[in-house]
């Protein structure tokens, strides 16, 4: 695409005062990528691709081969990772607003990076999962790449957070001292169905018997939906608690064969049982972790096609990605939209924008109709 600037001056300003000639140009669009030929619109188009809709680079390549396009991949790699400059005080911003949250869900999967630092790598780096709760009107999520599963990455991105943590079982997450944790129902549940053998049916039995105890307590939990926060809490009390208790005198009856599943089953109940029950604190709480589970999979989706990350700075630049396209989805926003309003505006604030300047384009800020 050409731009072509026009200047203007006043001729009879000129006249009257020689020396002091005003000149007025418009101001030209500020490139994603300078001296590149990618235009916002096109950029956008390939991270929309590649993060949504889960086409890997060598497939667009292919595509854009059929047009008459020569657009090879390294190309469409170096757009990706180039443009995220402009999303990196964002997603600085997003991770800032994410930790004054109450609740805040966490999750990780792997992500095989091949090379950091310039040097073939074996090991597989993880991607991190954080969003906001249910009841939040800031709906978010944020992806973090980072080349370890311990338990150092959730006290450096977790160790200040004072509010609640809803992860599955994990011990990693102890490192977050400050939070108070909360567990998985669908997790303890689960350890449950895998006890029970398919086609039988033993009502009897001890497993049987806990997961009818667990059901039931989603069956009371679903009741309250659409309840105030407070009333949902009472209600907990009321109902939901009397099973609990029911729950652990079942499962301290329980004799299990070490290394069984029933014994998993058992212990993962017994040993996560504070966590488990935290949820009876606060209405806002879910009874679940699916939540960040569900965030996950769509990075779990487009690992199926583009299989890995060759550098570490391509793995930072999709996970800022997927964060800005998923918190879009959350907001139902426009994705394409969305990333073209980004890609626009964001490079006119320069490198250092303000927050004031940042919080106009998060995804539940006031945005153009193009982007809904």
């Amino acid at each position: 695409m050409d731009y072509y600037q026009k200047k203007y001056k006043c001729k009879s300003c000129e006249e009257k005062d020689p020396g002091n000639i005003r000149i007025i140009k418009p101001d030209m669009p500020v490139p994603v990528i300078k001296k590149s030929m990618a235009s916002a619109g096109t950029i956008a188009y390939v991270i929309q691709q590649k993060y949504q809709m889960g086409t890997p680079l060598y497939r667009q390549e292919q595509y854009w081969k059929a047009q008459g396009i020569e657009l090879n991949r390294t190309t469409m790699a170096n757009w990706i990772i180039r443009s995220s400059q402009w999303i990196t005080k964002l997603s600085e911003r997003m991770m800032k607003l994410l930790l004054k949250e109450p609740v805040i869900h966490a999750d990780e999967t792997v992500l095989r990076v091949l090379k950091r630092d310039g040097k073939q790598v074996d090991g597989q780096s993880r991607c991190w999962v954080f969003c906001s709760g249910k009841n939040s009107k800031l709906k978010m999520v944020l992806y973090l790449h980072r080349p370890t599963r311990s338990a150092k990455v959730v006290e450096e991105v977790l160790g200040d957070y004072t509010g609640y943590l809803q992860t599955d079982g994990y011990a990693a997450y102890n490192a977050a001292v400050n939070a108070t944790r909360l567990g998985c129902w669908s997790h303890a549940r689960r350890k449950w169905v895998e006890c029970l053998p398919k086609g039988i049916e033993d009502k009897n039995s001890k497993a049987a018997q806990a997961l009818e105890l667990v059901e039931q307590i989603f069956a009371e939990d679903k009741r309250l939906e659409g309840l105030p926060e407070d009333e949902v809490y009472e209600q907990r009390l009321e109902h939901i608690k009397p099973l609990l208790e029911r729950y652990w005198e079942l499962l301290g009856s329980i004799s299990a064969v070490g290394g069984s599943n029933l014994d998993k089953a058992v212990n993962y109940s017994l040993n996560n049982r504070r966590e488990l029950e935290t949820f009876l604190l606060d209405g806002r709480l879910e009874l679940t972790n699916n939540r960040a589970e569900r965030a996950v999979k769509p990075f779990v989706m487009g690992r199926k096609n583009w299989l890995f990350s060759d550098t570490k700075k391509g793995a930072d630049a999709s996970m800022m990605w997927y964060s800005v396209i998923e918190s879009a989805k959350l907001n139902n926003l426009n994705v394409y939209g969305y990333l073209l309003h980004l890609l626009t505006e964001l490079p006119k604030l320069g490198e250092n924008p303000a927050p004031e300047q940042l919080d106009r384009f998060m995804p539940w800020a006031k945005l153009p109709d193009f982007c809904k």
